[in-house]
């Protein structure tokens, strides 16, 4: 599932000059999970990074995808880039509940209650 991902955010990364890496465990992991959302999540985060890292021109791009495992047969996945990171503004709110009200009728996005 994550390396159709990868291979789709390929192009977009060679496209806006972002060096793409991907670290992972050499053997198979298998999670139990809806698939396609699991992708849609990862796609979202990866595409988020590239958009922060497209409207900040400093320095070399570099996203960073980042899976392990642990003994306890939990799975870790990150998502980091060398995008210009969040204001402080934003920090502030950073946890605070939101529910786009454009998209709360149609049941999109991110929302928490």
């Amino acid at each position: 599932m994550l390396d159709q991902v990868v291979a789709t955010m390929h192009a977009r990364c060679d496209k806006e000059s972002i060096a793409l890496h991907w670290q992972r465990p050499d053997l198979q992991v298998k999670v139990a999970a809806d698939s396609p959302r699991m992708e849609q999540v990862f796609l979202n985060l990866m595409n988020n990074a590239c958009d922060a890292m497209t409207s900040y021109s400093e320095g070399e791009k570099q996203l960073t995808l980042h899976m392990q495992t642990a003994a306890d047969n939990r799975v870790c996945f990150s998502v980091m880039d060398t995008g210009p990171g969040l204001s402080d503004e934003a920090m502030q709110h950073l946890f605070e509940p939101f529910l786009p009200p454009s998209l709360s009728a149609k049941g999109w996005g991110w929302g928490w209650r």
